[in-house]
């Protein structure tokens, strides 16, 4: 990747930011402890372009027969207390629902006193 890498681009770019840096120093401007991300990074030659989504830039890259494989890990004991959690809150909702029309039915059929 060394002949790729961009150090002349990086310190023109901190040039631009004030940041002026000697001749000796531009041979290494990518390594000053910059920090570069997205497209930047990938302008420089640090990266190689997939920030976006992979499904796309693979497709272009190995044509539409590619296929995908979503590789998911073990739920913890956090995430199944949360789902059994939101399972109870909907269960609750939807008895709260069926009572309140069940008295809202009632009451509309119930003789009313004058």
């Amino acid at each position: 990747r060394g002949s790729r890498l961009k150090h002349y681009e990086a310190a023109t770019y901190h040039r631009a930011a004030g940041d002026y840096k000697s001749r000796a120093d531009r041979r290494t401007a990518l390594f000053d402890g910059s920090v570069y991300g997205g497209a930047r990074a990938v302008e420089f030659g640090l990266a190689d372009g997939v920030y976006d989504d992979m499904r796309d830039h693979l497709k272009a890259r190995f044509g539409e027969t590619v296929c995908f494989a979503e590789v998911k890990g073990r739920q913890g004991l956090l995430e199944k207390l949360g789902a059994m959690q939101a399972a109870a809150a909907a269960q609750h909702a939807t008895s709260l629902v069926t009572a309140a029309t069940a008295a809202s039915a009632e009451l509309a059929a119930a003789p009313r006193v004058q």
